[in-house]
């Protein structure tokens, strides 16, 4: 009875309460510190894995949407979702997104520079498909192609599949 009522005044408030555990429920949100990377690229990080990692669809939402997001929703004709809908649909179908999200940012990551060559425009996780430092989810194929992108200003700017 109480957690009817836990459920109900949350839902009155407007949360969303996670009710079923997606892919990366018990996983440990903490990634490891880069200290190449600038502050605004390391708190994003940082923050994308911790709602990942908590099965926070919505607070992923609002980190991917102040920028211009791009995250790949069209695979199935679903271009008319919001990301947090179509990751939950995607999570719901078995495909392992917020898992991959975390993993890929424990990856190690590559940046894309500006045409000058020292301007850092899109750091990109993960970076180097064949690197050491890749967890044995990813070496068994865990992310499938998945890339994580931030904005040289520390906008996430996109999670897509293929390079």
């Amino acid at each position: 009875m109480v957690r009817c009522l836990l459920v109900l005044a949350l839902a009155i408030a407007g949360c969303d309460p996670v009710t079923k555990p997606c892919s990366s429920t018990g996983r440990d949100a903490q990634v490891p510190p880069i200290a190449a990377l600038p502050a605004p690229i390391a708190e994003m990080r940082a923050q994308i894995a911790a709602a990942a990692a908590d099965c926070d669809f919505d607070r992923l939402e609002q980190l991917a949407l102040p920028g211009e997001f791009h995250y790949d929703y069209d695979v199935d004709g679903d271009h008319q979702l919001h990301p947090a809908d179509f990751w939950r649909k995607k999570e719901a179908a078995g495909e392992k997104l917020l898992l991959t999200m975390v993993e890929a940012l424990r990856a190690p990551y590559r940046v894309v520079m500006a045409a000058d060559g020292k301007t850092p425009l899109t750091y990109i996780w993960p970076g180097d498909d064949q690197s050491a430092g890749m967890s044995a989810f990813y070496r068994a194929g865990g992310l499938g192609g998945w890339h994580l992108f931030l904005a040289a200003n520390g906008d996430w700017a996109g999670f897509d599949y293929g390079d």
